[in-house]
């Protein structure tokens, strides 16, 4: 015992040596290692590491002013690392040609946005009066007062939340159930503070909270009642096609597009096991609502009883939205996607900016859905979450109105294909499922389809 004593006491000193040496450069690698802690790697033991030099660097700095330093430099490469995958739809889809050379630019400025708002929470949290409990409790406040501010708003884009780091771990993630992945996050950084005091009584709290954390995480897990999941899963078909080369909108590909899925639909038309069949976002280029023909073609393609989740286009008037309809032999039903993708599927101030396309490549906008996104269709209760919408806890939360609903998640990941973004994408909608104890449907076009 004296041994190990002596041995966690060597490591600690080597520990405080290293951190102590250039600081600031020491901020910067242990940000970026964090990146490793999310899918599709999920090293989540360096997510504690990355907080862990934080926190105890905070204690090494000579006033105030050089706390924020130090602080802000976390926060901002954090942020750029964990976030840079978006900068891969420039080159995906670029309005423009020349944008292409403004992705660094898009990135390093979404990520000092974002940053804003934890160094703004930091100034105020750490007015408080210097102590032992400060420095267990400062990173923790002001991480977690971020992540909720971002997650209720679509400006907010709450995608690296810390807690997504043990996604992958179905043990640790059953902590979100209390609440929302906030309680992971905060477990994460409350653990990381107290390991970082290097002070014994500390540690071992930190100990005994991870250790409770994860054998009632297991606990829970291996009690769930999964029949439910098994059922849907037995009952349903889920067609996942590639198109991570984009139709660009010509006819040719999108008329190719759509005959592919219906090929595919109309293999299980007469399985009398299959009651619904899932494709991804925008799966059908075209507006379901107003083209007869289509909506026929997709029905003739159904069995007696199947239902069709398909995303497509809506047109009404003068507005165009982002669908997912339900669709069977006799009727069909949709929900419009009501959290759009800022310069995505809209641009800010298009008034003061009518000139400037959005990356979906388009001067007009998607417009906001107004009908809601429970569907009662065929003896099923559907929450619809289009793409974007399965990131934010609190929207899915506040919209489910009974434990029969079934979380319905369609999106189209083609966007960043080839980076981290489709396997963290499908590990928060997973997390949304656990969360709400929901079942789940997600389809994809490029990345993870499943039914959890």
């Amino acid at each position: 015992m004296k041994q190990l004593k002596n041995s966690l006491n060597s490591v600690s000193q080597l520990l405080k040596s290293y951190m102590s040496s250039w600081p600031k450069l020491n901020l910067v690698l242990m940000a970026s290692i964090s990146i490793f802690a999310y899918a599709p790697f999920s090293i989540w033991p360096l997510m504690f590491v990355s907080f862990i030099a934080l926190n105890y660097t905070l204690t090494l700095a000579a006033s105030n002013k050089q706390k924020l330093w130090y602080f802000t430099i976390f926060a901002y490469i954090f942020n750029v690392v964990n976030l840079h995958w978006v900068g891969n739809s420039f080159l995906y889809n670029s309005p423009e040609p020349y944008l292409v050379y403004f992705m660094p630019l898009l990135v390093a400025g979404m990520a000092a946005i974002l940053t804003l708002i934890y160094v703004f929470l930091f100034m105020i949290f750490n007015k408080a009066k210097d102590g032992l409990i400060k420095n267990i409790l400062l990173v923790p406040t002001v991480f977690l007062t971020a992540e909720f501010i971002r997650s209720l708003s679509v400006f907010g884009f709450p995608w690296n939340l810390v807690g997504y780091s043990i996604a992958g771990n179905d043990a640790l993630l059953q902590a979100s159930e209390l609440g929302t992945i906030l309680v992971c996050s905060f477990l994460i950084l409350f653990i990381s503070s107290l390991i970082a005091t290097f002070n014994k009584k500390a540690m071992l709290v930190a100990v005994i909270v991870f250790v409770s954390w994860f054998t009632l995480g297991l606990v829970r897990f291996n009690a769930l009642d999964k029949s439910n999941v098994e059922k849907l899963s037995a009952e349903s078909k889920l067609i996942q096609i590639d198109t991570t080369t984009h139709h660009k909108f010509d006819r040719i590909k999108m008329r190719k597009q759509v005959f592919s899925y219906l090929e595919q639909v109309k293999k299980v038309k007469y399985n009398k096991k299959v009651e619904v069949v899932v494709l991804p976002e925008m799966a059908v280029p075209y507006p379901i609502n107003t083209e007869d023909s289509l909506l026929k073609l997709l029905q003739r393609s159904l069995g007696k009883n199947q239902t069709l989740i398909v995303g497509a286009p809506a047109y009404n008037d003068y507005d165009i939205y982002n669908t997912m309809y339900f669709v069977s032999k006799t009727d069909y039903k949709r929900y419009d996607k009501i959290l759009l993708v800022p310069f995505g599927e809209f641009m800010p101030f298009r008034d003061f900016l009518p000139f400037i396309k959005n990356f979906t490549n388009n001067f007009k906008d998607f417009s906001v859905g107004s009908i809601a996104n429970t569907v009662e269709f065929n003896g099923k209760k559907y929450l619809g979450l289009i793409c974007y919408e399965a990131i934010f806890p609190f929207f899915v939360k506040e919209n489910i109105e009974d434990k029969n609903t079934i979380l319905t998640n369609i999106t189209n990941d083609a966007w960043f294909y080839g980076t981290v973004a489709p396997y963290q994408h499908a590990l928060i909608a997973k997390t949304r499922a656990v969360e709400n104890n929901l079942a789940m449907i997600r389809v994809s076009n490029a990345g993870e389809s499943f039914i959890r």
